[in-house]
């Protein structure tokens, strides 16, 4: 599901020669160095752990993604399925109001900072066309996983990810870009423990 590279910040490439991903817009070229010498004079505050790392850049399967989002699917959603393409992720399904609705929601960027992914809506119709009611996005945020997903007016899921990082994992979330097939995650400066399964069967 998850495949990661580690590197260090000072020789790390710049992210918008990376394949498949979106180059941040606006992103200034002395961006890289003026975070480098910020965050390097600050004090440490992760905890150490057996791998640390500065960057840890991380690329998401996006069929893993639909599995996982088809398991918190709530009424009155009848099915839904994810769509990665290079700065767009586009959400297709039903809404069970009455009749079937078919719907088609996009999203074009994902905030991320710490542990929290902020996933605002671009635009969402029904029919292909049709705007979809205000209303139907208050019904979903009702049966949302309340540690898990909230919604916040007008049109942004807030995702907290505490529920999916294990205890021996350490690590904020900088950035996440939309790609073909999935998503591109950077990892700010954290580490890993070995897992509890692991550290019992070669102790």
């Amino acid at each position: 599901m998850i495949q990661a590279v580690a590197r260090s910040r000072g020789r790390g490439r710049d992210v918008s020669r990376l394949r498949g991903r979106a180059a941040p817009r606006g992103t200034p070229g002395a961006t890289l160095r003026d975070r480098v010498t910020r965050e390097t004079t600050q004090p440490h505050t992760h905890m150490q752990r057996f791998i640390n790392w500065d960057a840890l850049e991380v690329r998401v399967d996006g069929a893993r993604i639909n599995a996982l989002a088809a398991s918190f699917r709530v009424d009155p959603i009848e099915r839904m399925e994810l769509q990665f393409f290079n700065g767009l992720l586009r959400v297709t399904g039903s809404i069970r109001k009455f009749i079937s609705v078919p719907f088609t929601v996009d999203i074009r960027e994902i905030r991320a900072k710490g542990r929290t992914v902020r996933v605002p809506i671009a635009s969402a119709s029904a029919f292909g066309a049709l705007p979809i009611p205000q209303f139907l996005f208050s019904l979903a945020k009702n049966r949302l996983p309340a540690d898990l997903v909230r919604f916040e007016e007008p049109a942004t899921f807030v995702v907290s990810l505490d529920r999916f990082l294990p205890s021996f994992v350490d690590a904020d979330i900088e950035n996440i870009w939309i790609i073909d097939g999935g998503l591109a995650v950077t990892l700010g400066r954290g580490g890993a423990d070995l897992p509890p399964s692991s550290e019992k069967s070669h102790g």
